[in-house]
C-alpha cells in the first residue's frame, strides 16, 4: 500500500519509491519523453523547471501535479487569472 505523500525534502525519496511500485522510474520516463534522465531528476527535485516532465511523472503516480508540488497550485492559480 502506497504511503501518503511526505515533507518536501522527502519527496524525491517518495517519487522513486512510488514509481518503483508501479513499475517505472525516472529512467523509464526519461525514455519515453525522449530527455535524459537528469532533466527527469531535476525536474522532481524542483532545480529546473519543466512542465511536460512534471506532468508525466504526476501521471505515472496518478496524482494531479499541484498534488506532488503545492507550490505549482498557487502558479498554476496565477497563470489562469491572467
Amino acid at each position: 500500500m502506497e504511503a501518503m505523500m511526505p515533507e518536501i525534502q522527502n519527496r524525491f525519496e517518495w517519487m522513486k519509491a512510488a514509481l518503483r511500485e508501479r513499475g517505472s522510474s525516472f529512467s523509464k520516463i526519461a525514455r519515453e519523453l525522449d530527455v535524459s534522465p537528469s532533466s527527469v531528476t531535476h525536474a522532481a527535485k524542483q532545480t529546473h523547471v519543466s512542465r511536460r516532465i512534471e506532468q508525466a511523472i504526476a501521471n505515472r503516480l496518478g496524482k494531479q501535479v499541484s498534488d506532488i508540488w503545492p507550490d505549482k497550485r498557487k502558479q498554476h492559480d496565477l497563470e489562469n487569472q491572467r
